[in-house]
C-alpha cells in the first residue's frame, strides 16, 4: 500500500494497528482510523481535528440528541403462547439504564454514547460495581480514553483488556467492567468499529474551509484578498508591508465601510464576489455526504442542502426516515448490551455477574435490552387510516368486537354497555282486516284498514326475565288478543 494512503504495522504490544505515513496525527497511534484519504497524502485528520466541532457534524447530533430521549430503555421477555414480547419490571438492569450513576440520568449518558458511536464508531461505559460485586453504576467513558487491546500471546477473538487513560495514566480494565458498542468492525483492528464519518474528513475540512473563507472575505470587507499596485511605473511605494496592513486595518473588521485617505495613487483588483462564485454551493455535498453516513436526510435536521426541496409533507417524512436509523441503531445496541450484560459476559477468568441473585434466579427466561418507541411522535401512525382498515377488518368478521377496541387502545366493552348498545326489538306488524279493541290496540275488521303495529317491549308482563319467557308471552298475548277479535266478529 502507497505511503499516502495509509500505510499500518501492527503493534502487538499496544494490539492496535499503528500508521507509519501520517505522521502528526494525534489519532494514529492510540486509535483506529482509516490511515489517510485516498488519492492524497495530507493528513486531514489532524487538519480537522475533532469532527464534532463541524456545524455540519452536530445539527446530525444535535437532532439525535433530542430525538433518542423519545424512547425509552427497556427489558423484553418471550413468553410461550405469547406473541409480543412482555416487558421485564423485576429486572435491575433496568433501573441503572434509566438512572446510570448519581451525577446524570440516561438521556446524559446516551448523549455522549451517540457521539463517540458516531464519530469513532465506539462508544464505552464503565461499569462500576458494589461491594458486593454487582454493577452499581454506568459511566460515560470517551472514545478517546478507551481502547480494547489484546496481549501479544493472545489468540482470543475479543479483547483481554481495555486500556484507560485519564489524567494521561494508562489503566488497565477488566473485560467484564466495561461496556462497549461499536459500529460494524474496523478491519484494521477487528477489536473495534468503524465510524463512517472517517471517510469524509476532506469533506469536513471542505465545509471548514467554506465557512472560514466566507468569514475572512466578510472581515476584510466583502472581498476574500485584494492586489494593491501603484498607478504609474514610476511611482514607489515607500514601506510595502506597512501599507498592506494599513489599508486592512482600515477596511476590514469593524473598520468596513470607513473613509481612507492616501497621498499616493494605488490601484486595487478584487476577485469576483461572493455570489459569482457560488460560494453557499461550496456546503452541499460536504452535507449531503455528512448525513448521509450519518443515516439522517439533511431537510430532517434544517441544512441548506435539504431546505431546498422541503415541504411540510415531505419533512415529516424525512423525520420518519431518520428515525428509521435511530431504531436500526437501538437493535443493535441492545443486541449488544444484551450480551455483554445478560447472555454471556465474560472475560479471561470466564463468566461475569452483574446481579447475581436476580441472574441466579432467572437464568432460564428469555431476556434482552431494548427500546420502547411507543410514544416516538414520528413514529405514531395516522389515526384516521388506522382507524378506517380496523373498521373493514371488523366489518369482515377478521376482527372480534374486543379485538378491534384493543387494537384503537380501548377496552373490552362492560356487561352493562353490552346490554345498553344491544340492537332494540323490531316491531310486530298484524294482519290486515284489524279492529280497534279497547286498550288502543288495532283489531282486524276483515276490510284490510286498520293494521296495527305492536311494539314487542310494550308486550313483556311483569316477571319476565329471559328472551325465550319474553317471546311465549308475546306470541300468547297475540294470539288470545286475535282470538277475542274474530269472536266478536263472529
Amino acid at each position: 500500500m502507497a505511503a499516502g494512503l495509509g500505510l499500518k504495522t501492527f503493534d502487538w504490544n499496544s494490539g492496535d494497528w499503528v500508521s507509519t505515513s501520517l505522521p502528526g496525527n494525534r489519532y494514529s497511534s492510540s486509535r483506529t482510523y482509516w490511515g489517510g484519504e485516498p488519492g492524497t497524502s495530507i493528513n486531514y485528520a489532524a487538519l480537522v481535528g475533532d469532527l464534532w466541532t463541524n456545524s455540519a457534524v452536530q445539527a446530525c447530533l444535535n437532532w439525535l440528541w433530542q430525538a433518542w430521549p423519545e424512547s425509552v430503555p427497556c427489558i423484553e421477555e418471550t413468553k410461550r403462547g405469547v406473541q409480543k414480547p412482555v416487558k421485564v419490571e423485576d429486572c435491575p438492569l433496568l433501573d441503572l439504564l434509566l438512572w446510570p450513576n448519581g451525577a446524570y440520568d440516561d438521556t446524559v449518558l446516551w448523549a455522549g454514547t451517540i457521539l463517540s458511536y458516531w464519530c469513532d464508531g465506539n462508544a464505552y461505559w464503565l461499569v462500576n460495581r458494589m461491594k458486593n460485586g454487582d454493577a452499581g453504576e454506568f459511566e460515560y467513558i470517551p472514545h478517546t480514553q478507551m481502547c480494547p487491546k489484546r496481549r501479544p500471546d493472545s489468540r482470543n477473538i475479543g479483547p483481554d483488556y481495555f486500556e484507560m487513560t485519564r489524567s494521561g495514566k494508562p489503566e488497565e480494565v477488566p473485560v467484564g467492567d466495561v461496556v462497549h458498542f461499536r459500529f460494524g468492525i474496523d478491519p484494521w483492528n477487528t477489536l473495534k468499529g468503524l465510524s463512517g464519518w472517517a471517510s469524509v474528513r476532506r469533506h469536513v475540512y471542505t465545509d471548514n474551509g467554506a465557512v472560514n473563507y466566507v468569514a475572512n472575505t466578510l472581515r476584510r470587507g466583502g472581498a476574500p484578498w485584494s492586489i494593491w499596485t501603484a498607478e504609474s511605473a514610476d511611482m514607489v511605494i515607500p514601506d510595502l508591508d506597512a501599507t498592506a496592513r494599513s489599508i486592512e486595518a482600515k477596511t476590514s473588521g469593524d473598520n468596513q465601510g470607513g473613509v481612507m485617505v492616501m497621498d499616493y495613487g494605488l490601484k486595487a483588483t478584487f476577485p469576483p464576489s461572493l455570489k459569482q462564485q457560488a460560494v453557499d454551493s461550496f456546503h452541499r455535498i460536504p452535507e449531503t455526504r455528512i448525513c448521509a453516513l450519518a443515516g439522517i436526510p439533511p431537510m430532517a435536521i434544517g441544512l441548506a442542502s435539504g431546505l431546498e426541496r422541503s415541504t411540510f409533507a415531505n419533512t415529516e417524512q424525512a423525520q420518519v426516515a431518520a428515525w428509521q436509523t435511530i431504531l436500526a441503531v437501538q437493535r443493535m445496541m441492545g443486541r449488544q448490551a444484551t450480551q455483554q450484560l445478560i447472555r454471556r459476559p465474560r472475560d479471561t477468568k470466564g463468566k461475569v455477574s452483574y446481579f447475581a441473585q436476580w441472574e441466579a434466579a432467572n437464568a432460564k427466561r428469555d431476556v434482552w435490552v431494548a427500546f420502547d418507541t411507543s410514544d416516538v411522535r414520528a413514529l405514531q401512525p395516522d389515526l384516521v387510516a388506522e382507524w378506517e382498515r380496523i373498521g373493514k377488518a371488523r366489518d369482515r368478521s377478521l376482527l372480534t368486537e374486543d379485538e378491534a377496541r384493543a387494537e384503537m387502545g380501548y377496552d373490552p366493552k362492560t356487561p352493562e354497555q353490552r346490554t345498553a348498545d344491544a340492537p332494540k326489538p323490531a316491531p310486530v306488524v298484524l294482519a290486515p282486516n284489524a279492529a280497534q279493541n279497547g286498550n288502543g290496540a288495532t283489531a282486524t275488521n276483515g276490510t284490510g284498514k286498520g293494521e296495527r303495529k305492536y311494539e314487542l317491549a310494550d308486550l313483556v308482563p311483569v316477571g319476565v326475565t329471559t328472551p325465550e319467557e319474553w317471546a311465549e308471552s308475546a306470541v300468547a298475548r297475540i294470539e288470545a288478543e286475535l282470538e277475542a277479535m274474530h269472536a266478536a266478529d263472529g
